[in-house]
């Protein structure tokens, strides 16, 4: 909840940091998102085109010894969850090739819980519980991967073999 009216120079502040942040993005797309960003927040507050014009509070904050340099940057593009999945698949891939059964059946497992809609992170992982001979998770992981797939050859090779 926005702190209203009563604070007048929190609000100034704010809104100064959106347009601050909106001068400086480095993409058409931020620009326009805050842009909208602070035309909510300032009809929110009902606050005018006086109101826009940047705070001496902001540039206080931007000048201290200790800020931050302007503009923050992200610090790369967010990785997205799929791609960490299959980065832990490969890892897991890698583990079994090692022998490390307990540490692939980990891989595997962290992949499902970052991506849980690929049926090749089930059927890895079924492969390794079955080379430990727990042979019902490796079945159950079977089902799950020719429920997410269902013309899944390997899974269904597999299945009765576990």
């Amino acid at each position: 909840e926005f702190p209203g009216p009563e604070f007048p120079g929190v609000n100034r502040l704010v809104l100064s940091w959106m347009q601050h942040l909106a001068a400086t993005a480095s993409s058409e797309t931020d620009k326009a998102n805050l842009s909208v960003g602070i035309d909510c927040f300032a009809d929110a507050l009902g606050l005018s085109a006086a109101d826009f014009a940047p705070s001496d509070e902001l540039q206080t904050l931007l000048s201290a010894p200790n800020a931050p340099a302007t503009p923050i940057a992200p610090s790369g593009p967010e990785e997205k969850p799929e791609d960490r999945a299959v980065a832990l698949k490969v890892e897991g891939n890698a583990a079994l090739k090692a022998g490390d059964i307990p540490k692939a059946i980990e891989l595997y497992s962290a992949a499902i819980d970052a991506w849980p809609l690929d049926a090749t992170f089930f059927a890895n992982r079924s492969y390794a519980y079955a080379l430990r001979k727990d042979f019902s998770n490796a079945a159950a992981d079977c089902e799950d991967a020719v429920s997410l797939k269902p013309d899944y050859h390997k899974a269904h090779f597999r299945r009765p073999r576990v």
